[in-house]
């Protein structure tokens, strides 16, 4: 059954890069399951213009869809925290006691062979996206872009209400009792924080493209179409490990790494434009200081920090999108749909001290399919004007959905206002 799931999500990666398809774009970071980072449609004439862009954003999130096929409708919305799967405390007390730490469960509590916790959590946070493109001949041309964005998150850790009425938790004693017990447990975990305030930046972008722009062919009016080739630099923020509330801000896990895209648009009428993108993104293997599991417990409660090697997972998108330009007095809309599929890492790690790796999490809840709807208005700040630079401003809101596959994301919303330059 595992083979079988992978070799389907193999295929559907490869045919999505394969046919995937969009009008020159701000080559944003996609394979990150909190935020939605991909690009917003550049909004010039085609591939043989530049632009500068700069864009405010703002980001909030409360909840998430966990990866669980299986599950129904309304067991799909968790908490943050659980994109890596449930909290258990009786599973984080037993690899304690594994690792040599003291269980922080009373003995009076551990005849409780089940003990399940709550995990709220939430983040907000504001930023500043960067992005030019210049071409360079009439083929070909080159781009950059990055991020800078400030963060605050926090998690709370709560017990499940099957727990509350069997240990009776509901009363003064106990509570302060199983405060301490979670106390306790943070302590032995070198967990020093739920709750962050992160700023920095995201990864950062290059890429160059080779595209080509026809005139009336093929039964349109236009033609744009091409292919982009990327590095990324990990220099975005990187979860801290002792701080619960953390969130990444690049990759998952700070890993250099490449992507291609094939893009096309055509244009059936004057102003009126259809599209479709497909990109591919590969980071580059390496070992990478993880929590690692030893037991059943949740991944980001082990109680082992040790170098793990990983084998990161492909990353496909495909997002058709239409746009029309100038619909009144120079104002335009443009609506999108993005489906981005992370395949599963691979990690592997050797222990000392007799213990054992138990890599099936973490590699399980490292997969991920994330969906998009993207609601964007433009206006053209040159209409009825003879500019040779056109500045438009726009107004962008990124929706998450789950009316496909989507599984394994944060259930994050970004609106951005912004404007670009073309020239």
């Amino acid at each position: 059954m595992i083979v079988a799931t992978r070799f389907w999500r193999f295929l559907l990666m490869h045919v999505l890069f394969l046919f995937g398809l969009s009008s020159t774009m701000f080559s944003m970071v996609w394979d990150n399951r909190y935020f939605p980072w991909f690009d917003q449609l550049y909004t010039g004439s085609d591939s043989r213009h530049g632009y500068l862009d700069l864009t405010g954003f703002f980001v909030t999130s409360n909840d998430s869809y966990r990866f669980d096929l299986k599950a129904n409708k309304e067991e799909q919305v968790v908490t943050i925290p659980e994109l890596w799967g449930p909290v258990n405390l009786t599973d984080i007390g037993s690899a304690m006691t594994l690792a040599g730490l003291s269980n922080p469960i009373p003995q009076d509590w551990q005849w409780l062979s089940d003990f399940p916790a709550l995990t709220p959590a939430s983040f907000q946070g504001q930023g500043v996206t960067f992005s030019c493109y210049a071409p360079i001949g009439k083929h070909f041309g080159i781009g950059a872009n990055g991020f800078i964005m400030q963060l605050n998150s926090f998690m709370c850790l709560l017990p499940g209400e099957d727990a509350i009425k069997k240990l009776n938790l509901s009363t003064p004693g106990n509570q302060a009792l199983f405060t301490q017990m979670m106390n306790n447990m943070y302590q032995e975990l070198d967990i020093v924080a739920k709750s962050s305030q992160q700023v920095g930046p995201g990864d950062f972008i290059v890429y160059g493209t080779i595209h080509d722009t026809h005139e009336y062919k093929y039964k349109f009016r236009k033609l744009d179409w091409g292919l982009y080739l990327g590095a990324i630099i990990p220099c975005g923020l990187k979860r801290d490990l002792n701080n619960l509330a953390s969130i990444p801000f690049g990759s998952e896990f700070g890993l250099w790494g490449w992507f291609a895209s094939l893009f096309a648009e055509f244009e059936l009428k004057e102003d009126w434009k259809f599209g479709i993108l497909g990109r591919i993104t590969q980071r580059i293997d390496k070992s990478v200081s993880v929590r690692v599991p030893i037991g059943k417990e949740q991944p980001l409660f082990a109680p082992v920090v040790a170098n793990a090697g990983i084998d990161s997972g492909i990353t496909a998108s495909v997002a058709p999108y239409v746009v029309f330009e100038d619909l009144r007095a120079g104002f335009g809309f443009e609506g999108k749909y993005t489906i981005t599929v992370h395949e599963q890492d691979t990690f592997s790690a050797r222990l000392s001290d007799g213990l054992i790796a138990k890599m099936k999490k973490l590699n399980y809840y490292s997969g991920w399919i994330q969906e998009f709807a993207t609601i964007r208005l433009f206006y053209d700040i040159a209409h009825d004007k003879d500019w040779k630079k056109r500045p438009f401003a726009y107004f962008a809101w990124d929706i998450p959905m789950n009316h496909i596959a989507g599984r394994g994301f944060a259930k994050t919303n970004r609106i951005s206002l912004g404007c670009t330059v073309n020239f």
